[in-house]
């Protein structure tokens, strides 16, 4: 009996079976934190070398192997998967002082809002933040807009500019006072649902969670650096344009049935992962829906970025 021949057997049928089941939907396994454990192998490696070549050193060869891969199963089982984008972007632990003018933050708070006016019909918000964790799903009856930061060295600051046609434009400012942990840095914002809008925001590397599918929205960029985004939208007005300019990014997107939408994509290293109501034209690289052409409401969306994963996903 060879215990190296059974201990590699045991570990390739241990991968098959875990594969096979992953690919089967039967479990969800996270090979990344497996991986972080490799020094295990190490320790299996060690055991086999110095245990004697007899029944007793195949007992404890064979059993090293079954304990090792048992704590493989339970790391891989119990440990929620994320992408590795999303690992990189979390390992950022802290966050460079803004050096925007002093002015900007004499009354910066971690709470801010701009009142609503009843003659309100659209609204603009210019939101530039450092890198955070950024909420927008809940909306706000009293006031036009909210912003608060749950940190407790960061900063929010906020004005407001009214045209002659009811029009207002809102501009958010973000800063930290010195280096924070970027996983205590959290944005929520809050909108005013019955005013249209148009959203921009210029960020560092974040995590967005937006729910905007309650919100009237014309148009929506994003400028950010590496960002983890999962995004859902509502019903379009008109034409309504997302731009996203990102670096290495995660994104989901998710789009009403029915709605009319066009993806243009101009990224280096990336996969697009679109559902079946999508037809990609071979010339241009572009994902269209079959009534994109002769809908009056759809959603253009421009992805420009480096290393991209992008989901576009229907609810």
């Amino acid at each position: 009996m060879d215990a190296k021949r059974i201990t590699t057997g045991i570990i390739f049928l241990f991968i098959g079976v875990v594969l096979l089941l992953s690919k089967m939907d039967v479990i969800e396994f996270n090979w990344f934190e497996v991986i972080r454990y490799w020094p295990l192998l190490i320790i299996l490696l060690g055991v086999n070398v110095l245990v004697p070549k007899k029944d007793i050193g195949y007992i404890i060869s064979i059993g090293t192997t079954c304990v090792i891969l048992g704590i493989f199963t339970f790391i891989g089982l119990t440990t929620p998967n994320q992408s590795l984008l999303s690992r990189i972007i979390n390992s950022r632990s802290t966050v460079n002082t803004n050096t925007d003018d002093e002015d900007d933050f004499k009354d910066a708070s971690h709470f801010v809002f701009a009142k609503n006016t009843p003659n309100t019909t659209r609204a603009t918000a210019n939101i530039d933040l450092g890198a955070t964790a950024l909420i927008l799903k809940d909306s706000t009856a009293t006031n036009l807009f909210e912003a608060n930061n749950s940190a407790e060295m960061a900063f929010l600051s906020l004005s407001t500019v009214i045209d002659d046609e009811h029009e207002t434009t809102i501009n958010l400012k973000g800063k930290t006072k010195k280096n924070l942990d970027s996983k205590d840095n959290r944005t929520i914002i809050k909108l005013n649902k019955n005013v249209e809008w148009d959203l921009n925001f210029d960020v560092g590397a974040i995590d967005i969670n937006a729910d905007l599918s309650p919100f009237k929205i014309r148009n929506l960029s994003f400028d950010t650096g590496a960002s983890s985004t999962k995004l859902k939208l509502g019903n379009p007005l008109q034409d309504s344009k997302i731009a996203i300019d990102a670096g290495a990014s995660s994104m989901e997107i998710y789009i009403p049935k029915g709605v009319a939408c066009q993806l243009i994509s101009e990224m280096a290293l990336s996969s697009i992962d679109v559902d079946d109501s999508f037809h990609k034209d071979d010339e241009t690289g572009h994902y269209t829906t079959a009534n994109y052409h002769n809908a009056t409401a759809k959603y253009d969306i421009t992805i420009d970025a480096g290393i991209t994963s992008v989901s576009i996903r229907r609810y």
